[in-house]
């Protein structure tokens, strides 16, 4: 392998750990905001139900 590709290579899986890191995160808080509204929709429903 040449040098530079190696190189590049490198480069290349850095940015994509950057990136899927940042998408992570993002999933993430898009999954805890669907979450919450599951949770009001639930409490408007059933504003009595017991969680274990």
């Amino acid at each position: 392998m040449l040098p530079s590709a190696r190189a590049e290579g490198l480069a290349g899986d850095m940015l994509f750990q950057a990136n899927s890191a940042h998408r992570d995160r993002t999933i993430h808080e898009k999954m805890k905001e669907q979450y919450a509204q599951g949770d009001r929709l639930i409490e408007k429903q059933w504003p009595h139900r017991i969680y274990n």
